[in-house]
């Protein structure tokens, strides 16, 4: 796969057709690649040209049997030039390792890991009920939700909160965010960021949206005992994580009062799901659109039905699909990888959740608020945002000089969410 300026190549060696989708990212071409026909991973990380290594940072994506090599475009990519391959057992046996060795040296997270399993342990059969995750998809006004997927590789923690209070002024069900096969690094700082400043909002309105984690290598209690230790709301796991241990982890889950989401991409991943206890599911890895409908109708009615669609497509695309999905019995949707570079994804997010929410609107500009597009120009008020604005003026009035703040002050520099009025970011 060559990349749209023709400067650089990927290659793919993999057991089953690919779907490949490209976006620009900033200054960045991010490249994401879906296995067809398995439920267990998504591909996608942004790499920079010119220098494409390291890998690994995208190859943590990647499931066993997929490997990637780089080369300019003038070179073909060959066996000898592939990268790394990731072991997902490994993967998930150093994870196991990093915890145990949390537990063994105690402090303030070793404690906190402690006290979590003391509770699965005290847990016994606990009874899953609605949470606020799935009350917040499932709504009982039938309102379509929306999920905003951070994978962040480039932004400051500054860039990370931004977005993350632009996803609650946007009323965002959730925000999920993809940690790979481990919680930590940048996927864990990510974490920590968010529910900090989501934390702030606790008692106003609107309140902290709910924080999953997506762990794809999430298959033992002591990893569910992490996810609750660090204060998210739920776990989103792919359906091949139950077939190792998925009655202890969902066990776990329901004596520390995590909700969790799994993903299911054909019928009999469905199937196992139910059997697990889901209560929120996400079609997600499946080859088309079309095939995500299908799989809907096998989603029991009283399960919260989520869909994932890839996030800033070329001409607003995304929109288009969920504007096909929303009246196909899906609850909600995620915007999968819709925050890459937590600077340059600000302003998406401010005005791709309003679009969703729209009753008449297919596309969007991101002058939605009075903003300019990339070349400088005004853009027109976006159809979602004008009758958004008739229906209550003074509402209207208020988010735009909050979406406004938002961007304006972000593009000068200027620190005045979460930090100290006047400052400069770094």
């Amino acid at each position: 796969v060559t990349s749209p300026s023709g400067s650089h190549k990927i290659g793919f060696a993999v057991p089953k057709p690919l779907d490949l989708k490209m976006r620009r990212s900033g200054g960045h071409m991010a490249y994401s690649v879906q296995a067809m026909g398995t439920s267990r991973l998504l591909l996608g990380r942004a790499l920079s040209p010119p220098a494409l290594a390291p890998l690994h940072a995208f190859m943590r994506s990647a499931p066993r049997g997929i490997s990637v090599a780089a080369s300019t475009a003038a070179d073909d990519v060959t066996d000898e030039e592939v990268m790394e391959e990731v072991d997902i057992d490994a993967a998930i046996d150093s994870e196991l390792a990093r915890l145990n060795a949390l537990l063994t040296a105690g402090g303030s997270e070793g404690e906190s890991l402690s006290k979590a399993l003391k509770q699965i342990e005290c847990g016994g059969k606990a009874v899953v009920t609605a949470g606020k995750l799935e009350k917040a998809i499932k709504k009982k006004s039938g309102a379509f939700s929306s999920l905003v997927e951070f994978c962040v590789e480039e932004g400051s923690k500054q860039d990370v909160e931004d977005v993350s209070r632009a996803c609650r002024m946007g009323k965002a069900a959730a925000i999920v965010i993809d940690v790979g096969f481990a919680l930590d690094g940048r996927g864990r700082d990510t974490t920590l960021q968010v529910l900090a400043e989501q934390a702030k909002s606790k008692g106003n309105f609107p309140g902290p949206c709910a924080v999953i984690i997506r762990h794809r290598g999430l298959v033992d209690p002591l990893q569910v005992a992490e996810v609750a230790a660090l204060g998210a709301n739920a776990v989103m796991i792919p359906t091949a994580a139950l077939a190792s241990n998925g009655a202890a982890v969902m066990a776990a889950a329901a004596a520390l009062g995590l909700e969790v989401v799994v993903e299911v991409d054909d019928a009999d991943a469905v199937a196992a799901a139910r059997v697990a206890g889901a209560r929120v599911m996400c079609v997600r890895g499946v080859g088309s659109l079309e095939e995500a409908l299908e799989l809907r109708v096998q989603i029991p009615p009283d399960a919260a039905a989520l869909v994932a669609i890839p996030a800033q497509q070329e001409q607003e695309n995304e929109l288009e699909d969920i504007a096909e999905v929303k009246g196909s019995g899906f609850d909600g949707v995620v915007l999968i990888e819709a925050v890459l570079e937590a600077a340059n994804d600000l302003e998406y997010c401010i005005c791709i959740l309003p679009a969703i929410q729209s009753k008449k609107s297919s596309t969007f500009a991101f002058a939605a608020h009075g903003t300019q597009d990339g070349t400088g120009k005004d853009q027109p008020m976006m159809a979602a945002a004008q009758e958004a604005q008739k229906r209550n003026p003074k509402a209207w009035q208020k988010a735009q000089r909050e979406a406004k703040q938002i961007v304006g002050d972000y593009k000068r520099g200027v620190r005045t969410l979460g930090g100290d009025k006047g400052s400069k970011l770094p």
